[in-house]
């Protein structure tokens, strides 16, 4: 059932940033856990270890109405160490006509985007991480961390400003993640798969720059903890090669980001052709499911062979408790939801009230 969003994709970012969120988010009704919380997430305690990951909670107004609703591991939106644009509206449209799962080769081809929303849900977002400058954010990612309850964990989410300059795009990575750190925030995320950076391939099929950057990263920041965000990984040689190479750094990999599509219209012309989306945006929700247990399955069989202990979050594709126990029983150690929570705010109620019967 989709219910009202909590980000409403018929406004811009702004109008959301400063407004939102949105429908049963914005109810004020306070969903609390009782007892003591049982599972172990990158060593906070928690009821569930399912959350929300990067992407719609865009300021601490999102956050604390997502704590309130029952979400034991939450991320704010992914920040920058300087202010940075969001890309020009639409930001978020419904994908049509994908029928069943999304190949790589579907998703080249062309992605059909429209303003009708339906189920199975999928969506196309394209906003390229935007951030207000960094005292705007650390305000938020403080005020939050007063208000976690027992049981919740706040992650956040980071990505560096683009540079041509290696040696800049390195500083603009350690300098994100000590601005973070200085929040008091123990968990930071490195996306480094984000689909919206126009014509440039995505940092984390580099795996010399995620090693440096990676590596840096951890010596700026010491025992504050690091997951990195992936995209899909249809080169499994590339992805070992990754782990392999920057695994004594990572605390835990989240797995997958949205697919990068090619976004037309429904006579298939080519839209969001602004800069720098150069007319590609990423696609997520139902279709790209099957993709992320794909990578779980990989992430876990990899620690396996190479006797790593990292853990896994899964994401991507999530819906309702059955998606949540599938994403668990394949390996992951955790599981986050972006799209399936923007529609349904109960969604982690849902999930602890089916594991309690």
């Amino acid at each position: 059932m989709l219910h009202t969003p909590f980000y409403d994709p018929e406004k811009t970012f702004d109008d959301n940033y400063k407004n939102g969120p949105f429908g049963a988010f914005a109810d004020g009704k306070v969903i609390k856990d009782h007892g003591e919380p049982a599972y172990d997430f990158l060593g906070h305690k928690v009821y569930l270890p399912f959350g929300i990951g990067a992407g719609p909670l865009y300021n601490g107004r999102f956050v604390k109405a997502a704590l309130d609703k029952g979400f034991d591991i939450v991320t704010h939106k992914t920040v920058r160490p300087e202010k940075y644009p969001s890309n020009k509206f639409p930001n978020i449209l419904a994908a049509s006509e994908i029928k069943g799962n999304l190949s790589i080769d579907k998703a080249q081809a062309g992605v059909v985007g429209t303003n009708k929303y339906y189920e199975p849900l999928n969506i196309i977002n394209s906003f390229n991480n935007p951030s207000f400058e960094p005292g705007v954010w650390q305000k938020d990612l403080r005020s939050v961390l007063d208000y976690l309850r027992k049981g919740q964990v706040l992650i956040c989410s980071y990505e560096a400003i683009p540079d041509s300059d290696f040696a800049l795009f390195l500083k603009s990575w350690t300098k994100g993640a000590r601005l973070i750190k200085e929040t008091g925030v123990d968990l930071i995320e490195m996306n480094t798969s984000c689909p919206n950076a126009g014509k440039t391939s995505l940092l984390c099929f580099d795996v010399k720059r995620m090693k440096k950057i990676i590596s840096e990263v951890k010596k700026e920041i010491g025992d504050t903890k690091i997951i990195v965000k992936l995209a899909y990984f249809k080169d499994k040689k590339i992805l070992e090669d990754l782990i392999r190479a920057t695994a004594e750094y990572v605390d835990a990999y989240s797995a997958i980001n949205t697919i990068q599509a090619k976004i037309v219209d429904e006579n298939k012309n080519p839209i969001l052709m602004d800069e720098p989306r150069f007319g590609k945006a990423g696609v997520s929700g139902d279709c790209i499911r099957h993709l992320s247990i794909e990578m779980i399955k990989d992430l876990r069989s990899i620690r396996k062979k190479n006797k790593f202990d990292y853990k896994i979050i899964g994401t991507g594709g999530v819906f309702n408790a059955s998606h949540y126990k599938l994403f668990m029983e394949s390996g992951a150690d955790a599981v986050t939801s972006v799209t399936g929570v923007m529609w349904n705010p109960y969604l982690a109620q849902e999930i602890k009230e089916t594991k309690n019967r």
